[in-house]
């Protein structure tokens, strides 16, 4: 579970190695994609219901517009 409290900082661009997918439980913000330089590209706008899903290594960040309750599964 990824708690996002209300007023927190960005979440910077980071990885895994693994596929996550994530569902959106609670809350909205944008989620960020990092490109191959490592800048960060627009953002992607998210919601209550939403699921947003990562390949393995797919650089990405946080920013969240209230408290955000956000539930992650590693994908096999």
């Amino acid at each position: 579970m990824f708690d996002i409290e209300a007023g927190a900082v960005e979440y910077p661009l980071h990885a895994s190695d693994k596929p996550w997918i994530a569902y959106v439980m609670q809350g909205s913000g944008t989620v960020f994609y990092g490109d191959q330089g490592g800048s960060k590209t627009d953002g992607i706008t998210f919601s209550n219901g939403d699921f947003i899903s990562f390949s393995e290594n797919a650089q990405h960040g946080w920013l969240c517009d209230c408290a955000t309750k956000i539930m992650l599964v590693r994908a096999s």
